[in-house]
């Protein structure tokens, strides 16, 4: 006669687990799958299983990077707000520096171009001085009178051979760039002036202090803003 089949199979497993057990399924796994089958995804194409190792690296890693956003501190605030005033003081020399050549560049240009135009002056009123009293001692006369003014002086000096043709109207013989840059010239019985207007006042008083170096009489004018020359026939 057969056994009676039971009616409920009692497991004595039946409620435990590996926990229960007292295993660890991590230790079990890594024993199980060593590391070096695992290969890091930027060598694989493939995904990558992190293994409970990778995970604890992870997130030890993070427990220790320092958090983004987390505000400067004051040491760090107060040493780019030095780096920026250091930077605001190069800045500041470096322009101080390039203003001090360029004013004084241009007070030597301006001193070098005003010191050519003198020369220059010095050079037109010696022309005609030379070729007037070139002038008496050809006509045999004993003074000026005859020579006329303006431009009918100049015709005659430059007719004459004694000055080049550019001086016949006596226009734009000024080297000064005014308005007036005509040399005028004024005959009489008693002397020949040379005058030339709108020169600057330091370039006339140089120009007098010239001309009467060289025992001529010349005459500034800072008030009128002209310079003038006067030539006497006994004065040659």
């Amino acid at each position: 006669m057969l056994p009676k089949k039971p009616e409920r199979i009692i497991c004595p497993f039946y409620n435990l687990s590996p926990k229960t057990l007292g295993i660890d399924v991590e230790k079990q796994l890594d024993h199980m799958f060593p590391q070096k089958f695992f290969v890091p995804a930027n060598q694989a194409g493939s995904k990558h299983t992190h293994t409970p190792k990778d995970k604890d690296a992870k997130n030890q890693k993070t427990a220790s990077a320092p958090p983004t956003n987390q505000p400067p501190s004051y040491t760090q605030d107060l040493t780019s707000k030095q780096n920026k005033g250091i930077g605001l003081l190069e800045l500041l020399l470096v322009l101080t520096v390039i203003a001090s050549i360029v004013v004084a560049s241009s007070r030597y240009y301006f001193t070098a171009r005003d010191s050519t135009r003198v020369t220059q002056t010095i050079h037109v009123v010696n022309d005609i001085r030379d070729a007037s009293f070139q002038w008496l001692q050809m006509n045999n006369v004993a003074d000026f009178s005859s020579l006329g003014n303006e431009s009918t002086a100049l015709g005659k000096l430059v007719d004459a051979g004694f000055l080049p043709e550019s001086y016949r109207s006596g226009d734009n013989l000024s080297p000064w760039p005014t308005q007036d840059r005509k040399v005028h010239i004024t005959s009489s019985t008693t002397a020949l002036e040379i005058k030339i207007n709108l020169i600057p006042a330091t370039a006339c008083t140089d120009l007098a202090a010239k001309f009467q170096k060289a025992m001529v009489n010349a005459e500034c004018n800072t008030t009128a803003q002209y310079f003038r020359v006067q030539l006497t026939p006994g004065n040659s």
